[in-house]
């Protein structure tokens, strides 16, 4: 009689590891029943192993908010970037809308006269009409607004300074009249510089712009500068700027532009003093307005014990100039400023003006 493959009566006298036969159900072969068990098993495994699962997106998620917040990070970078960069531009170009400003007013043909009052403000003085003796007083000079002039998102301001108040330095170096003692009442008045010192400095300026390689009894010429640890040669001729004193023996920063910034005070090592170059310049072929300079270049360039008498003669009985004096050299320093932050740009520029027929700028 033939039974039934699983049939527990077939395998009633097998081993032990057999016996799990005699449960499988009727009509399922063996191998379907091995498959369920291996089936089982596994699952059970996975079950064990789900803690893992929560690690791992745990970690990508770590991941992907790390990657979020430098994505972030830097796209707000960049457009503060972007920003800066847009009100820099502004910036630049309102200062340059100053320095047109400054145009204007300097190219109007009818000024008469340029002089800076106490405070050391420029004023430029426009012709007086003549037609109508009541305009006197209704045409009274009303100076422009210089400080924060608002323009679009932004604003700007100027300054006018006068170059033909200050000393020419290519004047003074060209060793004229009375030059050598301008030049140590500059540095006397100016910079701390024994006697010993302002002979060495005067003559080694004399000697940078004379066109020979002579050098005078204090001086230097290309020689000295050529043996340096940086060589450079002498310049033999005028000066470029200012600031070019700097590669001229026995000139410091501390000569050139002060010690105390700008400004003389009293200190316990003694006093400091504002530097010589507030009072010099290179770009007016040696003219000179007095209206328009410092007290303390009056004192350079006279002396101070002509400055009174000097005063006295520059004004009227009304306390306007005594003389006409049209300057033709000037240079403007305009800020532009945009933006929240106040981003700036500042442009220096020099300006001369040249007359054609008739006397006109």
């Amino acid at each position: 009689m033939n039974r039934p493959f699983n049939d527990p009566v077939l395998f009633s006298n097998t081993s032990t590891p057999w016996k799990f036969i005699s449960n499988i159900p009727s009509g399922k072969p063996l191998v379907y029943c091995m498959r369920r068990k291996c089936l089982a098993r596994n699952i059970g495994y996975l079950k064990n192993q789900q803690g893992i699962a929560l690690v791992l997106v745990l970690w990508v998620m770590v991941f992907l908010s790390i990657i979020l917040v430098e994505f972030a990070f830097s796209v707000r970078t960049e457009l503060s970037i972007t920003r800066n960069f847009m009100y820099e531009t502004q910036s630049y170009y309102l200062a340059q809308a100053g320095i047109s400003k400054a145009l204007t007013e300097l190219l109007n043909t009818e000024i008469e006269a340029v002089y800076a009052d106490e405070e050391g403000k420029l004023h430029l003085q426009a012709r007086k009409p003549i037609e109508d003796e009541t305009l006197e007083e209704e045409t009274e000079e009303t100076p422009p607004k210089r400080d924060e002039v608002n323009l679009g998102a932004g604003s700007y301001s100027y300054q006018i300074i006068d170059e033909e108040g200050k000393i020419d330095l290519n004047h003074l170096a060209g060793g004229g009249k009375n030059q050598r003692d301008v030049m140590r009442e500059l540095f006397t008045k100016n910079a701390a510089t024994s006697e010993t010192d302002q002979n060495m400095i005067i003559d080694s300026i004399m000697d940078w712009v004379d066109k020979d390689d002579l050098h005078r009894a204090n001086g230097v010429e290309g020689d000295y500068y050529n043996g340096l640890p940086k060589p450079y040669d002498c310049k033999n001729g005028p000066f470029s700027a200012v600031e070019e004193l700097l590669l001229v023996k026995g000139i410091t920063k501390e000569i050139l532009f002060g010690s105390s910034g700008g400004e003389e005070t009293q200190t316990e090592g003694g006093l400091n003093y504002p530097g010589i170059a507030q009072y010099l310049t290179v770009w007016t072929g040696g003219r000179f307005n007095k209206y328009s300079a410092s007290e303390e270049t009056l004192k350079i360039k006279y002396g101070e014990e002509s400055l009174e008498r000097i005063k006295e003669s520059m004004y009227n009985e009304y306390g306007e100039p005594s003389k006409k004096h049209r300057s033709l050299t000037y240079s403007v320093i305009s800020t532009g400023t945009a933006g929240k932050d106040g981003a700036s740009r500042t442009i220096f520029a020099v300006i001369k003006i040249k007359k054609t027929k008739g006397n006109v700028p």
